[in-house]
């Protein structure tokens, strides 16, 4: 069962890797900002060919009226609006939205102003005719139409609807809002797909591991346990016709045979099975059973998390086997024990929600430090001078074996809250 991992450590990479997955983020970061210039070099085209295009519908518009002085007639639908206009900006002849007065003051000598209105889906176009010198009569020049020798144009006015610009323009950006949604999506799916190769490869070489740590075992296990059941054969024997000075030493001997034969024990517990059994086990009543057995400065506090079961009086059930919980409890109750003085006392807490279980034990012992607790759940790692660094291994495989998880937390104050969370169960 894999530990959760929290959002924030998707993001953290182990040192050996992040070269690489820094490249990859600043490819992706390339691709959008490429991406982003593309679609903008787009849209600024889109409009430059509307404009362009609203230049020659204007142009043969004005040509039209040059032919035909009757705007009613003009062909294209999309044309809201036009008017022609003299210098002072008064209409000579209108059509539709085009206004009776126009203001060419807004025109800085660039000739043209292009005004796109998103709301309505049209563009406004207002262009401004440079002044050129009157004709003279009889110059033997082409006739000009009756408005143009009358009142000589100052400028034009055209507004058109332009409803497939618009819809470009929205493609456009909708194309670059789902590419940058895509390459975030892509980069993170990445990440989750890298992580879990990582988590997945160490499981592999965990699992290689336990399988050359379960082959020597066993041949040490073989090895091992016919020498001491021969040790303690003879032994039990010298102690018949040993004398009361003697004693003391072959007792010395007894107690090293016996904690080599459960070093061994305990080798075998952590490469059997980790599941075990499981049961259905309230919590409360085996704890309440366990603490009673071992004695001594042990409180066991039955206060549960949630109000509802405090005042239901519910009771707390996980699933789990009964001997690899006692296992458990024992270890880290032993391990507290250990880091007090004689007389400290070591609580137990338990607190529950709706779907989990925490069991806590606590000391106010001298402590770990960081740098130590790092390791303190490897196989065969240990502070103590007897101590064998296989027992918080045991626990963490049998807890996460059952889909749980086991902490060890500094207090406020000195000392250490080991803290085992586990699914929480209904009664069967």
């Amino acid at each position: 069962m894999s530990r959760k991992i929290r959002f924030g450590q998707l993001f953290k990479q182990p040192k050996g890797e992040y070269f690489v997955y820094s490249l990859l983020v600043i490819l992706f970061i390339v691709i959008g900002i490429l991406f982003v210039f593309i679609i903008r070099g787009e849209r600024i085209k889109n409009r430059l060919l509307n404009q362009y295009e609203t230049e020659q519908l204007l142009f043969s518009l004005s040509e039209m009226v040059r032919q035909n002085p009757d705007l009613n007639s003009i062909p294209d639908k999309s044309v809201l609006g036009f008017g022609i206009y003299n210098k002072e900006g008064r209409a000579i002849k209108v059509f539709g939205t085009a206004p009776i007065h126009l203001d060419f003051l807004n025109i800085n000598g660039k000739g043209s102003l292009f005004t796109f209105n998103k709301n309505r889906l049209t563009v406004k176009l207002v262009r401004k005719l440079k002044r050129r010198p009157p004709v003279p009569p009889h110059s033997g020049g082409k006739a000009e139409d009756k408005i143009l020798r009358v009142d000589r144009p100052g400028g034009f006015y055209l507004e058109i609807n332009i409803k497939n610009y618009w819809l470009r323009e929205k493609i456009l950006t909708l194309s670059l809002v789902m590419v940058l949604l895509f390459l975030g999506a892509s980069l993170f799916l990445i990440q989750l797909i890298y992580r879990k190769n990582i988590r997945y490869e160490n499981r592999l070489k965990a699992q290689e591991q336990l399988v050359h740590l379960g082959q020597a075992a066993r041949t040490l296990s073989h090895e091992i346990k016919n020498p001491l059941g021969a040790i303690q054969l003879r032994t039990d024997i010298l102690k018949r016709f040993t004398s009361k000075e003697g004693l003391d030493d072959l007792r010395v001997i007894s107690e090293e045979t016996a904690r080599l034969r459960k070093l061994t024990d305990r080798i075998h517990d952590f490469l059997k099975n980790p599941l075990g059994e499981p049961v259905c086990i309230e919590v409360n009543e085996y704890l309440a059973g366990l603490v009673k057995r071992m004695g001594g400065n042990i409180v066991f506090d039955r206060l549960s998390g949630t109000l509802s079961d405090a005042l239901s009086d519910d009771k707390i059930y996980i699933l789990f086997d009964r001997e690899r919980l006692r296992s458990i409890i024992e270890n880290l109750i032993q391990n507290a024990a250990e880091s007090c003085d004689g007389g400290s006392r070591i609580e137990i807490k338990v607190k529950t929600d709706k779907k989990t279980v925490t069991i806590s034990v606590l000391d106010r012992g001298s402590g770990i430090s960081p740098e130590i607790r790092a390791h303190l759940f490897e196989p065969f790692f240990t502070t103590k001078a007897q101590g064998s660094g296989i027992g918080l291994s045991i626990s963490r495989r049998f807890v996460e074996a059952a889909g749980g998880r086991i902490e060890l937390i500094s207090r406020h104050g000195g000392g250490m809250e080991a803290r085992v969370t586990l699914k929480r169960e209904r009664e069967f």
